[in-house]
């Protein structure tokens, strides 16, 4: 059963070959290629800096902590240096995070609902072992949405805005592939 499920190509989203082969192509380099996975690594120890201190409070010293702990991890800082798309996932999952975050201290604004959305159909279009933050996430925006039972209207509107962006930014891949 399993060795069915490597052929469907609807299965095996591959966003971040798409990134890797749009750098290869303007650059002409697979060093462009390979440093997108340098950039991805960046991007993850910056986004961690910045949930730990939305978490934890500027003055604190665990934001500073947990970028160096994690920008010296060996096996992060090897992903990071070659073309692999495990570094995309793992930046999109850390972005989908952060949005989470974003979105819940923003009063469920529109404009955060927006950044959530994308984030995850960013998270959709990488790799399947990010689907579980991904569903951790719509558990937290179905939780926080039905919370606020008075504000019906404007719960559709995020709702909407949250699923609709996500389908908008993954929906090609599983439409074409099907």
């Amino acid at each position: 059963f399993l060795y069915e499920l490597k052929s469907v190509y609807m299965l095996w989203p591959c966003g971040p070959y798409f990134l890797f082969a749009f750098f290869l192509k303007i650059a002409g380099s697979i060093f462009a290629a390979r440093f997108v996975s340098v950039l991805c690594g960046g991007a993850i120890v910056f986004l961690i800096y910045k949930i730990a201190q939305n978490l934890f409070g500027e003055k604190s010293l665990i934001p500073k902590f947990s970028a160096i702990f994690v920008g010296f991890l060996p096996q992060f800082t090897f992903l990071s240096a070659y073309i692999n798309p495990d570094i995309v996932t793992a930046l999109a999952t850390t972005l989908l995070v952060y949005a989470s975050i974003y979105f819940l201290e923003n009063k469920m604004s529109l404009k955060s609902a927006l950044f959530l959305g994308v984030s995850a159909g960013a998270v959709v279009l990488c790799k399947i072992s990010g689907y579980a933050v991904l569903c951790t996430t719509y558990a937290l925006v179905l939780v926080s949405v039905s919370l606020r039972k008075k504000y019906f209207i404007q719960n559709m509107k995020v709702f909407f805005t949250i699923f609709g962006s996500s389908i908008l930014v993954f929906g090609w891949f599983f439409v074409r592939n099907h």
